[in-house]
């Protein structure tokens, strides 16, 4: 939680939402984040909190996901967007709207809406290269389940994260060199 005194509208529903995350109460929770939306409805973290709490379809969720991208939208100006692309994430009161999406881009995936949420998942990779989020990870899941193993080779080796070294990269890394190459000394390398 910042230590600065919330200086309008937005800001101040967002330090409601911090209480809302630290209460142990799911129906507290809610609450919150229904008293957050009083203060501004443009406070993306209110309808991320009311899209996992509350019991929804998934279809009332994903609805509830776009309303936090577009109160995120209206919250951070397209200056923002232009100001801090590539590095969004380390704008903090970003993050909300990245959560929306996050949020969003899973609702899609479980919908059967899988392209739409492969497009949310580039998108926030845009947004935010440094990938604070492991979306890049989720991406690779994505375009392997569906077998599109030649976008999975090129987001692989031109995405920006050639060098990564964790166990999600890698898993793919080694089946798409055997899906390419079959019984390899490549594929036996990875």
């Amino acid at each position: 939680m910042p230590d600065v005194l919330p200086e309008n509208d937005v800001e101040r529903a967002q330090e409601i939402m911090y209480d809302a995350w630290e209460s142990e109460s799911a129906r507290e929770r809610t609450k919150l984040a229904k008293k957050a939306l009083s203060v501004s409805p443009d406070c993306a973290d209110a309808y991320n909190l009311l899209a996992e709490e509350e019991d929804h379809t998934l279809q009332e969720a994903k609805e509830l996901y776009c309303r936090g991208i577009e109160a995120g939208e209206r919250a951070l100006g397209k200056k923002i967007f232009k100001e801090y692309k590539g590095h969004f994430w380390g704008y903090f009161p970003s993050r909300p709207y990245m959560r929306s999406r996050a949020g969003l881009m899973r609702c899609l995936w479980e919908l059967g809406e899988h392209a739409e949420a492969i497009g949310h998942a580039k998108e926030m990779l845009k947004l935010n290269k440094n990938d604070n989020q492991g979306i890049r990870y989720i991406l690779v899941a994505y375009l392997t389940e569906l077998g599109l193993y030649d976008e999975l080779e090129k987001f692989m080796n031109k995405g920006g994260y050639k060098d990564d070294c964790a166990a999600e990269w890698f898993y793919p890394a080694a089946l798409l060199a055997f899906v390419k190459e079959g019984e390899s000394k490549n594929a036996e390398k990875k």
